[in-house]
């Protein structure tokens, strides 16, 4: 199975760099999308199977090539987003709460390419 990825530069990139390692060595391939590479020339060239992102990062650019590869399953690590999210002392607990820009991009992206096929949150 080919994989691609987002290449973060914060936490993230710690915790898919352990996603990656877990994936090569039991038989997989992984790629990184890099932030000066063009979304559909790495998907033209790659064909992935699976690609990894994150909800807040979506762009028109990424959005057009999932949309031109159906085939692809994406999974996006999501900021909380919900009702209970009115519930939360950020100062307690300084976690990422989605914006309205970050639900609008995921909206336009269910609407393009019917995608995120899954999404998941952690801290």
């Amino acid at each position: 199975m080919k994989i691609l990825s987002n290449e973060f530069s914060n936490a993230l990139h710690f915790i898919f760099e352990g996603w990656r390692q877990v994936f090569l060595r039991t038989g997989h391939e992984w790629r990184w999308l890099r932030k000066d590479e063009a979304p559909i020339d790495v998907f033209e060239e790659y064909k992935p199977d699976i690609y990894i992102g994150a909800t807040y990062e979506v762009t028109r650019a990424l959005a057009k090539a999932l949309k031109a590869n159906p085939q692809t399953k994406v999974i996006m690590k999501a900021n909380n987003w919900g009702p209970l999210d009115k519930e939360i002392d950020q100062k307690v607990y300084p976690i990422g709460i989605s914006d309205e820009k970050e639900r609008g991009a995921i909206s336009q992206l269910r609407d393009l390419a019917g995608k995120p096929d899954y999404v998941l949150n952690f801290y």
